[in-house]
Parts: C-alpha cells; sequence; structure tokens
C-alpha cells in the first residue's frame, strides 16, 4: 500500500467520531480535571461500631449475605464492612454532606491539594473523553458526570456535587479540548491496519461467493482446498486463503423456536450467517457470505441435511394434554 493510499483513505475518516477499530480518527472532546472525594468507605471507619453489635445485624439478616450464584452464605469477615456501612449509614451520610459542604464554602482560588489536606478528603488530577463511560477510576462511575462538565470554565468553580461508586465528589475543570482531526502521523499504524482488513474483507467476501455454485460437502471441501492452494492467489491476500477452513458442526436446533437450544461454538460468533441458515430449504443450500461483528471472520454456512422429528415426537414431548389437539397440530 502506497503512502498516498493511506492518507487519501485517512482523509475520508479523520472527521469521523472514532468508535474503535474500522471507524474514524476524530480525536474526541477531552476534560482535564481535579477532583476532590469523599470516600464513604474512609469516613465509615470514623465511627467504630461495637463488635457484637456487627455479629448480632450479621446473624439477624443471613438471608442478606447469600451469594446470588452459588446460594452460599458468606462469612461475616466477607461483609463486615458492608455492615459497619449499613449500622453507621446516617452519620457517615450525614458527615459526607458536612464534608462537600464545607468545601463548597472554601474560596474559590484555594487549591484542591489544600482544600483535601484541611477537610480530610481525597484528591487527584485525570483526563475523561467523550465517548468513554461517566468513570473515573479513583471515583467509580460518577453520576451526570459528562453534563456537569459541559457547565464547567477551566480555572473556574466547582461543580455541583455528584454521586459516585466510591461516595460524593467535586470536580474542577482544569482545562477543556476540543473534539479535532488526528495528524496522520499519529494513527498512521491503525490507518495502514484499517485499510488492510477493508481490502483483506472485500477478497474474502470476493472468496466465498464462488463457493455458492458448490454442491454437496465433498465439492465445498474441494472448493475451500483449491482456494487455498490457487498459485494465481499468490501476493493477494494469501493469509485470507491460508486461514480458509472447512467444518462441520452436529445437528443443532433454532435458537428462536427451542429455548434451550444453543448454537455450536465455532460458528457462534456469527448470528446474521445463522439466522440466514435457518431459512435455507434443501441440503446444499448456502446462506450468503457474513461477518462476525468484529469484522475478524467471514463464514458461509451450507446445509448438509435437515433432520425430522419422529412422528408425533412433538406431542410426546408435551404429554398429554397435546393429544387433545393432535389434528390440530
Amino acid at each position: 500500500l502506497s503512502e498516498e493510499a493511506l492518507k487519501a483513505f485517512f482523509e475520508t475518516r479523520k472527521d469521523q467520531p472514532d468508535d474503535g477499530p474500522g471507524t474514524g480518527y476524530q480525536v474526541p472532546e477531552r476534560w482535564t480535571v481535579e477532583y476532590l472525594l469523599a470516600d464513604v468507605d474512609l469516613i465509615a471507619q470514623e465511627f467504630p461500631v461495637d463488635p457484637a453489635d456487627i455479629e448480632a445485624f450479621y446473624t439477624a439478616h443471613l438471608a442478606d449475605w447469600k451469594n446470588p450464584e452459588t446460594q452460599k452464605v458468606q462469612s461475616l469477615d466477607e461483609v463486615r464492612q458492608q455492615i459497619v456501612k449499613d449500622l453507621n449509614r446516617e452519620k457517615v451520610v450525614n458527615r459526607i454532606d458536612d464534608l462537600i459542604l464545607a468545601a463548597l464554602d472554601a474560596p474559590a482560588a484555594e487549591p484542591f491539594a489544600d482544600m483535601a489536606k484541611r477537610l480530610s478528603l481525597q484528591t487527584g488530577r485525570t483526563t475523561v473523553s467523550r465517548g468513554d463511560r461517566p468513570v473515573i477510576e479513583a471515583l467509580g462511575q460518577v453520576d451526570g458526570l459528562f453534563e456537569a462538565l459541559e457547565l464547567l470554565e477551566p480555572g473556574e468553580r466547582m461543580s455541583h456535587a455528584l454521586d459516585c461508586g466510591k461516595g460524593r465528589c467535586l470536580l474542577r475543570l482544569a482545562e477543556r479540548e476540543a473534539a479535532h482531526a488526528s495528524a496522520f502521523e499519529e494513527v498512521r499504524a491503525r490507518v495502514l491496519a484499517d485499510l488492510r482488513a477493508g481490502k483483506a474483507k472485500a477478497l474474502a467476501a470476493s472468496t466465498l461467493r464462488p463457493l455458492k455454485s458448490q454442491a454437496g460437502p465433498n465439492a465445498f471441501e474441494a472448493a475451500c482446498e483449491g482456494l487455498r492452494r490457487d498459485p494465481a492467489l499468490t501476493g493477494k491476500g494469501s493469509a485470507v486463503f491460508e486461514g480458509l477452513t472447512y467444518g462441520a458442526t452436529g445437528p443443532f436446533q433454532n435458537p428462536d423456536v427451542a429455548s434451550d437450544a444453543k448454537v455450536p461454538e465455532e460458528i457462534a460468533n456469527h448470528s446474521r450467517a445463522v439466522q440466514d441458515f435457518f431459512v435455507l430449504k434443501e441440503g446444499g443450500d448456502l446462506t450468503e457470505p457474513a461477518f462476525s461483528e468484529d469484522g475478524s471472520e467471514g463464514i458461509l454456512l451450507q446445509l448438509q441435511e435437515r433432520l425430522q422429528p419422529e412422528p408425533g415426537a412433538f406431542l410426546k414431548e408435551r404429554g398429554p394434554l397435546a393429544e387433545r389437539y393432535r389434528d390440530r397440530v
């Protein structure tokens, strides 16, 4: 691939949002923020709880400590911290409110580091990007994060109090960076990978389509082998053809019809092709070429055999009541 081809491809996507591989190369809007955190677990430690009260609470609420997956009751040590928080909830909440109000009343110019030291809060600095989940590693999920950042200007007032995974927090905007196109040099490796992937996908699709003319499992397998070994394909996406494989599954049911049906693991990542597969009628029929959601695999499914249920099996499975409706079924 020439440098000119890479740059031309980059130009078509440089202003499109970056939603992962194969999408655009725009750098999203970013905010550099400082935060003050009133950590609920740390504040709970300010209020000692009598061990006897912890044990009594644990015993009185045993059903609450059952693991829903294993149905095993968690030990007292495993839930001790949660019990302390429950017993001290009102005290902790009031303490957090007092600390947040004290921070909001502080002089606007007071550094967060000084405020954190004075009020025994946690502080830090991080970068948040538009399009990310509303999560800051040190805070957990922050409710209303992006809405709060939209209202702030660099160096000015702090945000209103926000609930977060670790407790409650305040934010101050240090810097705002508008969304903009990436420099080509910064994303050249991605452009090359995306362009190669696009060409490989197109090549794989064009390779799979001729296989639709094949009939029977042996012919289908032979066609795959022929494509892999075709000298004319050397240098034209050979990795695609080296990765071309043939396989067969055992019988399976349509999960849209049978609730307990399971699609074989080797094709489970190709939901679109599987949906198309169930409308095929005769042995030897093939689906249209389809790709996995991440675009990493192309697939063509061929119906080898459609097994019909034994006469009356439907009724037998559903018991005597179904016998009354034999004619209608």
